[in-house]
């Protein structure tokens, strides 16, 4: 997936995030931006990235580091059916174990500076800004390997990913159909305040409908 659905559905986690933990209109934001950001950083260990390019000075080394940790961690524990390859790009930066640690660096970090609520608050939305682009990828051919390290089918490195049918090249056509009949409208669903408007919207229709059919039928 492409990096502007990825910040585009990290959004939709973001307002999720806020109407599930009642994060009060003000500060939601502050973590909707947060999930958003972070909803980029997995990434990181691609050098011509959205992430990458927008870190001046500091993305490309950090992404050349984390490509290089990956491909160690990759041969180091890869399965007897994990296929061959470098295991730089879409490897250790898209797994749950790497979405965990950036949100403990992230709360750890921000505690000393901030309420621990809301430190451990905005470490929760980078972590699950990580999650979100794993399960973006995880749309794509390709899938994603998010639940290293536990093994499936003889592999480590097991793509988690949709069925065939229903992935997509990233870049495609049928990326930019999903995010224009999917992404666009759940963000804007998602948003708090937005969601219960949009049921109960829904609500009326589908009675109305509803309504109308029987009464059709009853004549």
């Amino acid at each position: 997936m492409i990096g502007r659905h990825h910040f585009e559905s990290g959004a939709i986690t973001g307002g999720l995030m806020c109407s599930t933990a009642h994060v009060p209109l003000l500060f939601c934001p502050v973590v909707i931006g947060m999930v958003m950001f972070f909803s980029l950083v997995p990434d990181i260990d691609c050098p011509g990235s959205t992430v990458t390019e927008s870190l001046p000075l500091i993305g490309k080394p950090i992404s050349w580091f984390v490509r290089r940790l990956s491909h160690a961690v990759y041969v180091a524990t890869k399965g007897p059916r994990d296929e061959d390859w470098e295991g730089t790009h879409r490897h250790l930066s898209h797994t749950i174990v790497f979405a965990i640690f950036i949100g403990l660096l992230v709360g750890g970090v921000l505690d000393p500076f901030i309420d621990t609520h809301w430190a451990v608050m905005l470490g929760i939305a980078a972590a699950l800004g990580c999650w979100t682009h794993c399960l973006g990828d995880s749309l794509t051919v390709m899938g994603c390997p998010w639940l290293w390290p536990i093994p499936i089918a003889g592999e480590t490195w097991y793509e988690i990913g949709t069925p065939q049918a229903l992935r997509f090249h990233t870049g495609s056509k049928t990326e930019s159909w999903f995010a224009m009949l999917v992404i666009y409208p759940a963000a804007v669903i998602a948003f708090p305040g937005v969601y219960p408007i949009a049921y109960d919207l829904a609500l009326q229709v589908w009675h109305g409908f509803y309504g109308a059919r029987v009464a059709s039928v009853a004549a």
